[in-house]
């Protein structure tokens, strides 16, 4: 598959005015960031392993911006036939305003013009909000990945949901 593009776009939420961009590695510091307030001052992805994915030719990384700082990220790898989210971080401060969802919507309604028939996704078992969440786009539990989160010894669900094409694409 050939890098996906992104153009960069604003939108307003709860009054404030955000920018979508797509991630480069001069964003790493802040995503480390990040993930110390979205993880209770843990990091689950080393500098390295963004580099990787930010390099990657099949990969999609979403930065939110509100001002200079770093809200949210959305992380996701595609193929000929389907999607996969592999990261979703919301800064805490901006958590229950929808941003969440915003981002998956975004992510769904690419891989659907893409012409992906499914997009999936890991969350941890016991993290009821985010499971609410991906209920709520349509996602089903499709397996258990046992110790899935090894460093919290904690078993991972891979959710999937079905894509329809995108009739507004079609002539």
């Amino acid at each position: 598959m050939v890098q996906p593009t992104f153009r960069p776009f604003m939108f307003t939420l709860d009054k404030h005015v955000l920018q979508v961009m797509r991630a480069k590695e001069s964003d790493i510091a802040n995503l480390l960031f990040l993930e110390t307030k979205t993880y209770e001052g843990r990091t689950p992805w080393a500098a390295e392993i963004f580099q990787l994915e930010l390099q990657k030719k099949d990969s999609l990384y979403l930065v939110v911006y509100h001002k200079t700082a770093l809200i949210a990220v959305i992380g996701m790898r595609l193929n000929l036939v389907e999607a996969h989210i592999t990261n979703l971080a919301v800064d805490p401060a901006w958590q229950k305003k929808g941003l969440g969802t915003y981002l998956m919507q975004l992510m769904i309604d690419y891989a659907r013009k893409l012409g992906c028939h499914s997009i999936s996704l890991e969350v941890r078992i016991d993290n009821e909000v985010a499971k609410k969440l991906y209920q709520g786009l349509g996602f089903t539990v499709n397996f258990v990945r046992p110790n899935y989160y090894q460093d919290l010894h904690k078993d991972g669900l891979n959710m999937v949901l079905t894509l329809a094409p995108d009739d507004k694409e079609s002539d």
